[in-house]
């Protein structure tokens, strides 16, 4: 099998939705700077004190997991059936909150409050959850003032026209049936490229060589990207090809093939982030770089996967909206 169909083999079932949530404040209040973490965490202990009838309950030991939505969601685990993944503890969640960019902190009643949810394969078919819960939580009140917001409209991005379609009428409380979603070998870069320009535009935690880096060779890019794909494929895919015997050894030629691709200009600062875990009760810290890199060398193999990236980020942190990167390509950058 030829390199473009062993993408196409990877990608073909690789399904993801896009959201947009609109509220508006009902009152004056504060939100941090960066809401990532308000809305990550806000969303997850609003689902498990909805959906676990064990609340105080430890999900691996839970004898319901199975059937549980919330485990699905926020607690998938690997068995010894997923092959090498199984090593892993962590495994990727199959969804990605993006706060906007505005920085905003104080809000006064009508203010708007906007953020983007992408879900990832089977992810999608619990988008009424996500709605519900979101919904509940701006009822309740966001922040350490708990200030309130209403739900104002839910859309979804239709990929074939470039347009929001409206998925969720919250006077009427009806949830359309119809979401629109798109197959990653749909994400296909048209352009050839020798160039690509990718500025990281939330804090990137990346690891390597068990230390997080500032410094992204484009081969440990393309380590991490490759493996979270193959992850969420394998975890949250319908049909996952990720375990076909030819899949492996082309993965490894990419990664040998990214260490040839160099460097062009590395822009990219460290920046700190904290978050406060209420399951912890205790601080984290979620720095990690933020800026621009230029890449060149030989890259249309690898454009594919790196066009994915810019939907479901890259690297550790992600369903806080981390790891999120924009791609300009073009031989005269």
């Amino acid at each position: 099998m030829d390199q473009d169909n062993l993408a196409q083999t990877i990608l073909d079932k690789f399904e993801i939705a896009k959201f947009l949530f609109n509220f508006r404040a009902r009152e004056s209040g504060r939100l941090p700077e960066y809401k990532g973490g308000l809305l990550r965490g806000g969303f997850g202990y609003t689902f498990r004190n909805i959906a676990c009838i064990y609340k105080n309950g430890d999900c691996p030991e839970c004898k319901d997991k199975d059937r549980c939505p919330y485990h699905y969601i926020f607690d998938t685990t690997p068995t010894q059936q997923d092959g090498k993944f199984s090593i892993y503890s962590d495994v990727p969640r199959p969804f990605i909150v993006e706060p906007d960019n505005d920085r905003k902190r104080s809000y006064a009643q009508g203010d708007p409050l906007q953020f983007g949810l992408i879900l990832v394969g089977k992810a999608i078919e619990y988008f009424p959850y996500f709605v519900f819960c979101f919904e509940e939580l701006g009822r309740r009140g966001m922040g350490s003032g708990k200030t309130r917001f209403m739900l104002e409209s839910v859309s979804g991005f239709d990929f074939t026209h470039g347009q929001l379609l409206s998925v969720y009428e919250p006077e009427s409380r009806i949830l359309t049936d119809k979401i629109p979603t798109i197959h990653a070998k749909e994400i296909w870069p048209e352009s050839h490229t020798d160039v690509i320009r990718l500025e990281f535009l939330t804090p990137t935690r990346i690891k390597y060589r068990d230390k997080y880096i500032s410094y992204l060779e484009f081969h440990v890019m393309i380590r991490n990207l490759l493996r979270r794909i193959s992850m969420l494929q394998l975890f949250h895919s319908h049909n996952s090809a990720i375990n076909d015997p030819e899949v492996q050894p082309y993965i490894n030629n990419l990664i040998n093939e990214a260490k040839i691709v160099e460097i062009k200009i590395w822009d990219l600062e460290w920046h700190d982030w904290e978050r406060y875990s209420t399951r912890k009760e205790r601080d984290i810290k979620m720095g990690g770089f933020m800026g621009n890199i230029e890449y060149m060398g030989k890259l249309d193999k690898f454009m594919p996967f790196v066009a994915l990236g810019e939907y479901i980020h890259i690297g550790k942190g992600t369903t806080f909206g981390l790891g999120k990167y924009c791609i300009d390509s073009g031989k005269n950058i």
